[in-house]
């Protein structure tokens, strides 16, 4: 991100299909202000992006989420869940109501929204016939200008209006957008594709581009829009910093095959969810993440817990214990079940040495799991593990488990997503 990008402010549009329309209009105003950045997904996701993730990503990355209020909007699922995911990551947000409801008829995003600054934009009937113009357009702005300088942006305001104001292109609306929008079902096929766009795209482009796709397949019933109950718990992977990237979100409800990273197999971790973490924060250069042959990429390995991971241990984990940052440092284990066995790893550096003490992990996500603690919250059970990339040429393999990976140091093994899977 350059640092253009960064004195954006990014602001995220929420809404009912039905308001479309009108929400157009708010849109294109504030798309006319320099230093600003509006997400609305019929603009925003296009052919090859994942709908459920493109959606987590941008609620993550807003610094103010705009929910456009309608009947509609309240009865809507995916706009809760939009509104649900927002609160959770403690996005300021602020209601724009298009039609007058009562706070009982709220429902449950009620308790999100009244506790907001809110505009109500249908005191004016005539709000969206010039909306740029209106008392109601100057509220919303005094609202965003609150929240830059509540938050302390570096950002210039009042904004300043662009000079050239960029066309808007509002062909190939993706199809899977609009179910959503409608709380229609959105077929497998549909995330992650529009046909319309596709036509005049080569062939082996587009092989290219849905082999990239297929990166990101996710199942059409898993929602990461949800947030999944676990990560509600591990409050300190939101605030007062977002600790999770949901690029790095998957799930492997569907088995997959297995393949290579860092010149050793690659076991998926199958019947897991994985929840990304911003690894960027705590590493530079991120060639070590790679998959595709690189010279300097890791293995993928799997550290487990000892204890149930929502007292401290992940926390412990995750967390520099002198900046109270991101910082992964795993710990080396009191187990000495493999510090005398040789290293069989033809490419260790330390190959046909004792292993020594060091953290261990699994190449294996189900040889992991058995060794994990099982946790409950709220009645159910769950395990938890890290999913990592270890540095091959540092990475133990011992004599007496060739399932078993050993590091000497946590500089050598780094957590870059977490896995959880309801026991």
């Amino acid at each position: 991100m350059n640092q253009e990008e960064f004195l954006k402010l990014k602001i995220f549009v929420s809404y009912q299909w039905k308001s479309q329309q009108n929400v157009k209009k708010i849109y294109s105003a504030l798309n006319n202000f320099e230093h600003v950045d509006v997400f609305m997904d019929i603009y925003g996701i296009r052919a090859g992006m994942n709908l459920y993730s493109s959606l987590a990503s941008n609620i993550q990355k807003a610094d103010v989420i705009l929910a456009c209020v309608s009947r509609d909007y309240v009865k809507s699922k995916n706009c809760e869940r939009e509104i649900i995911y927002a609160d959770a990551f403690n996005k300021p947000i602020i209601p724009l109501y298009i039609e007058k409801i009562p706070i009982p008829e709220l429902g449950s995003i009620g308790f999100v929204l009244v506790r907001e600054r809110f505009c109500s934009f249908y005191r004016n009937p005539n709000v969206f016939e010039n909306f740029a113009q209106t008392e109601q357009f100057a509220d919303l702005m005094q609202g965003i200008y609150s929240i830059v300088e509540n938050k302390k942006y570096s950002i210039t305001i009042p904004f300043v209006k662009k000079l050239n104001i960029e066309s808007i292109d509002e062909t190939n609306v993706l199809q899977a957008v609009i179910n959503f929008r409608n709380d229609e079902p959105i077929e497998e096929i549909n995330l992650n594709a529009s046909n319309s766009i596709e036509k005049n795209i080569p062939a082996a482009a587009q092989q290219k581009k849905h082999s990239q796709a297929a990166e990101i397949d996710i199942k059409q019933e898993f929602n990461f829009l949800k947030v999944h109950p676990v990560i509600k718990e591990l409050k300190f992977l939101v605030q007062p910093n977002i600790l999770l990237n949901s690029i790095g979100d998957r799930s492997y409800s569907e088995k997959r095959s297995n393949s290579r990273r860092g010149g050793e197999v690659y076991y998926p971790p199958n019947g897991w969810i994985r929840y990304g973490l911003k690894v960027s924060l705590a590493f530079k250069n991120l060639n070590w993440l790679a998959k595709d042959g690189n010279t300097n990429e890791w293995a993928v390995v799997y550290n487990g817990f000892k204890n149930s991971p929502l007292k401290s241990e992940l926390f412990q984990k995750l967390m520099d214990p002198m900046t109270n940052k991101f910082g992964p440092h795993l710990k080396n284990s009191n187990n000495l079940e493999y510090a005398k066995a040789k290293d069989t790893n033809t490419r260790s550096d330390s190959y046909q040495s004792p292993c020594g003490i060091g953290i261990i992990c699994s190449a294996k996500p189900d040889i992991a799991e058995k060794k994990t603690a099982t946790f409950v919250l709220n009645g159910t059970k769950y395990k938890m593990l890290l999913q990592c990339r270890g540095d091959p040429v540092k990475m133990r393999i011992p004599q007496t488990n060739h399932e078993a990976r050993i590091f000497n140091s946590s500089e050598h093994v780094r957590p870059y997503a977490i896995l959880i899977k309801q026991i």
